[in-house]
């Protein structure tokens, strides 16, 4: 169980001579720690942990991708901005795709209004897509959902700046 219900965490993880190994999000940075020790030839390395807490993955994501392509971590896959689609199948690796961070959070938005999730959305076109049976379009937003959609995600983006101008002041 994530120790911040509906947080996403920002966390970096570095050697013993303080240079930065990987970046990373997750919801529980433990059950995350325990994935890269088992899987992640370069988790000995592992000397130091800082973890940063964003009121939602969205605002994570960004600073993730900002913090990989400023900081250039030495194990990390992803070096350019980038969205992580992860692939369902079996234990199928990260596939990194391009899409505008704006879109991206409004996409996050809708699709929590329809009551699914980007991933779901995502898998459900792929499927119907390529013709696998059984499979059917995702249901498409009405345009007022979008915009409401649209709001909630600029509101939040508004939010999010002023309170760090606050910290600045």
């Amino acid at each position: 169980m994530p120790k911040h219900p509906g947080r996403t965490a920002l966390y970096r993880l570095y050697d013993k001579a303080g240079h930065l190994l990987y970046v990373g999000v997750t919801s529980n940075p433990d059950a995350r720690w325990k994935q890269h020790s088992a899987k992640k030839e370069w988790w000995p390395l592992v000397d130091k942990r800082t973890i940063a807490w964003h009121d939602t993955r969205v605002d994570a994501e960004r600073v993730e991708l900002a913090a990989i392509a400023a900081e250039e971590p030495r194990y990390n896959t992803v070096g350019t901005p980038a969205v992580k689609v992860t692939a369902v199948i079996g234990k199928a690796p990260t596939r990194p795709i391009r899409v505008d961070l704006a879109d991206w959070g409004v996409f996050g938005e809708a699709t929590n209004a329809m009551g699914t999730d980007r991933s779901a959305a995502f898998r459900a076109f792929m499927d119907w897509y390529l013709h696998k049976p059984g499979s059917k379009a995702p249901a498409r937003p009405s345009k007022a959902v979008v915009e409401a959609a649209r709001e909630a995600f600029l509101n939040k983006q508004a939010e999010k700046a002023a309170q760090e101008e606050g910290e600045q002041a």
